[in-house]
């Protein structure tokens, strides 16, 4: 089990892997590829293999006969990860390889030309995973039995990668070097997120703990080829943006993320790495926290990053999010009521809506919902629907919280909550939007019933009786 970007990721127990590995120098040839093909038994789950480079997962089908072949482009000997089921695996190809793989309940067995590095691989997650432990455990270590747990684990790992190159011939050139490099980020990762989370990282003797930040190269986009280089830096940039906003008091999210980009700025020389960092700042604030208040952030990346591909990666989603600027039209939705009768947008066509996106389990949602129920029957005069709309993954779980609580009037289920929160860009809860009489957005990110700050509602005309 190896400890990636907070989370450890486990091996699985039963693979059997056939692997031809020939050379990982970088070819000055066209592009070539590394095959990876095999079947799967006494398995009905899942009708596909997921493969990373680290950078993207790619999907490969599995057919009716349990087979499957997949054709990886790659110029060069490099890292990569197999998924099954619930199980991971790490593997290194090399460009004109072959990987045979045979996924069994009971069997693990390699060739001769693939068990060296890739048994060397499946051992050192092993280890990880009987003498690391679980990350709170670990980091509930004082700092000495800390350190010395983790040095005795890699000393381990440099031990048995040297001895693996000593004793064998055919092992790829660069795979040693690359080795040495993982080990190395993989255990400063641990150190500085220990260093960050543990609750007895008080007792860090500062003036020597940090000492390996010197030895370390954080420049060099060379070794982007290195998943555990990529993941110390992620720490790393934490580590320094945390240091920074110690005693600044309570932040939000977008105000931390944008300190994150300056810190990042400020500490990488422009290239692939700093336009990396900025891109996996953004994109990891927009993956959690949605686009709210987020222009400034769009206006620095756009500034700092030199990179088009990925200034192209993360700006066309945000210009489609515009798209839902004041004024725009709304995307329609289909939602039921409590007694199952079907209604869309277009059902309150003619008055202003004022949407709550909850669900039953979001406690945010649950403390918020008062204040939308109170200004619901304050301004229940006005030309406007309340209309609350739950994202429950069980319809039945919404329709006995209504029932437990008395709530009938404009609630409502949505079956695709999916397509739904794609649709108005929501990436949490609760989330309200504000759309006009036309069925066009005023705000497709309103504010909360809570913030106080809803005298827009006094300009909502009254109620035409009929």
């Amino acid at each position: 089990m190896s400890y990636i970007k907070g989370k450890y990721i486990l091996a699985p127990l039963f693979l059997a892997l056939l692997v031809s590995l020939l050379s990982c120098l970088k070819n000055s040839e066209p592009k070539t590829f590394a095959i990876i093909e095999g079947s799967i038994s006494n398995s009905n789950k899942n009708n596909f293999i997921l493969i990373s480079n680290y950078q993207s997962w790619d999907s490969v089908y599995i057919d009716k006969t349990n087979t499957f072949s997949y054709k990886l482009e790659t110029d060069s000997g490099n890292y990569f990860l197999l998924k099954f089921e619930d199980k991971e695996l790490k593997l290194f190809l090399t460009p004109n390889d072959t990987l045979g793989i045979l996924i069994d309940s009971n069997k693990l067995i390699y060739n001769k030309n693939a068990q060296h590095v890739n048994r060397y691989l499946l051992n050192k997650e092993k280890l990880n995973s009987n003498a690391l432990g679980s990350i709170t455990t670990l980091f509930n270590l004082k700092p000495n039995e800390f350190i010395s747990r983790i040095d005795s684990i890699f000393n381990h790992h440099e031990s048995l990668l040297t001895h693996l190159s000593i004793q064998n011939n055919y092992i790829p050139a660069c795979f040693s070097n690359l080795e040495k490099n993982s080990l190395l980020y993989e255990k400063s990762q641990l150190l500085l997120e220990y260093a960050s989370m543990s609750p007895n990282n008080y007792l860090i003797d500062k003036s020597r703990y940090f000492y390996f930040l010197e030895n370390l190269t954080i420049n060099d986009s060379g070794m982007l080829n290195i998943p555990s280089f990529f993941y110390f830096l992620d720490a790393y940039v934490n580590w320094l943006t945390n240091k920074e906003t110690t005693g600044k008091g309570e932040l939000f999210a977008h105000e931390y993320a944008l300190i994150e980009m300056q810190v990042i700025s400020r500490k990488f020389a422009t290239g692939l790495i700093k336009d990396k960092l900025l891109y996996n700042a953004l994109s990891e604030h927009i993956k959690f926290k949605g686009y709210k208040n987020s222009e400034l952030l769009f206006k620095t990346f756009e500034f700092q990053c030199g990179n088009k591909a990925l200034k192209e990666k993360v700006t066309e989603p945000y210009e489609s999010y515009l798209s839902l600027n004041k004024g725009k039209k709304a995307p329609d939705f289909s939602i039921i009521d409590i007694n199952s009768a079907e209604y869309s947008l277009l059902n309150f066509k003619g008055k202003f809506v004022y949407v709550d996106v909850w669900a039953t389990w979001c406690k945010p949602c649950i403390e918020e919902a008062p204040y939308f129920e109170a200004l619901k029957e304050k301004y229940k005069h006005k030309n406007i629907e309340f209309v609350s709309i739950s994202i429950d993954k069980k319809k039945e779980k919404w329709l006995k919280y209504c029932t437990q609580n008395d709530k009938s009037h404009n609630q409502f289920w949505i079956e695709d909550a999916k397509a739904f929160l794609d649709a108005y860009y929501i990436k949490t809860i609760p989330h309200f939007i504000l759309i006009d009489e036309h069925g066009n957005i005023i705000k497709a990110n309103a504010n909360r019933p809570s913030d106080n700050d809803n005298e827009w509602l006094e300009d909502v005309d009254d109620k035409v009786e009929v």
